[in-house]
């Protein structure tokens, strides 16, 4: 059985695995789709600038549009600290649930919707702030790291390769956070791998391609929070599921001391038929002392009475 830290780290590492994969493939498909990111800010700034300082033609969407996504970015920021302070322990899941709802109407719509009638990349707005909210859970929670980010985690990796031979040694916590690192570029990596290469297949139909998205963050919001403060659920499944172990031990227990009693019953017995003939023994002792000290002849058996003949004749 793992140790509660080194379990509390796998955990950890499955969490920022799949949050890493799923930011992915959003920017993924986003990138291909709308032509900006939904989970990281960086490249959204970089076409603001370019677009209001250079008007440079190259930049697909106009300065205000992503204002607009740096600005329902931190929306989204502002609400998971609000709902938190609110809801401690509870913030992630509470206001998720709302945005992945959120989320999901916005992918569903234009599929619903009569052609034209879908609002274009101004979609991206119900995607932004839920990002937003997932990167300050994750880097204000037991998580400690950012999982939509990749540049703080190159960071780590390279301060995590020259270390050793400036301090000689690396502790448990830095061996960690260069796992979860390698574990959040990867699966990075490998989400906008699945996103692009998704988007090329349905070629110009890519209404749709992010409805995975939402029941996903909602799974992994709520066990953020069970990260955060262990949920009821999981606590009464566990204790449900130590019973069953202990159900399971008892009949084993049981086989075992009845055994274990048999097993005495058969020592007690040898002991106890010990015992009687010893007894015998002693009691035949006793009586042909008896009848020596009585002046009674002592009755020989044959082989003594033949050797007296001998003797004699």
């Amino acid at each position: 059985m793992p140790s509660s830290e080194s379990w509390t780290r796998t955990k950890q590492l499955i969490l920022a695995s799949a949050l890493a994969f799923v930011a992915g493939y959003t920017d993924g498909v986003s990138v291909i789709r709308w032509r900006s990111f939904a989970t990281m800010m960086t490249g959204n700034v970089l076409f603001a600038g370019r677009d209001l300082l250079a008007h440079d033609p190259a930049v697909p969407h106009s300065a205000p549009f992503y204002a607009l996504l740096i600005a329902s970015f931190c929306l989204g920021v502002v609400a998971y600290r609000v709902t938190e302070a609110r809801c401690p322990s509870r913030g992630a899941s509470n206001l998720g649930f709302a945005l992945c709802a959120i989320m999901l109407t916005a992918e569903i719509a234009p599929i619903i919707l009569p052609s034209g009638h879908s609002c274009g990349h101004y979609s991206m707005l119900a995607f932004t702030p839920m990002f937003g909210m997932l990167s300050a859970s994750c880097t204000s929670g037991r998580l400690g790291t950012a999982t939509n980010l990749v540049t703080g985690h190159l960071v780590v990796l390279a301060t995590f390769a020259i270390k050793p031979w400036l301090d000689g040694s690396l502790t448990t916590v830095e061996w960690h956070k260069a796992r979860m690192s390698s574990c959040v570029l990867g699966f990075t990596f490998l989400g906008v791998g699945c996103g692009a290469a998704l988007c090329y297949i349905v070629g110009g139909k890519m209404h749709g391609t992010l409805l995975p998205v939402p029941p996903c963050l909602a799974i992994l919001l709520w066990f953020i929070d069970h990260l955060e403060k262990p949920r009821s659920l999981i606590k009464s499944a566990q204790r449900c599921a130590r019973q069953r172990r202990q159900q399971k031990q008892q009949p084993n227990l049981s086989d075992a001391e009845e055994e274990s009693t048999s097993v005495a019953n058969i020592s007690s017995d040898e002991a106890m038929s010990a015992d009687s003939g010893d007894d015998d023994f002693d009691a035949d002792s006793i009586s042909d002392s008896e009848d020596a000290e009585r002046g009674r002849p002592l009755v020989a058996d044959e082989p003594t009475l033949a050797c007296r003949q001998l003797a004699t004749g």
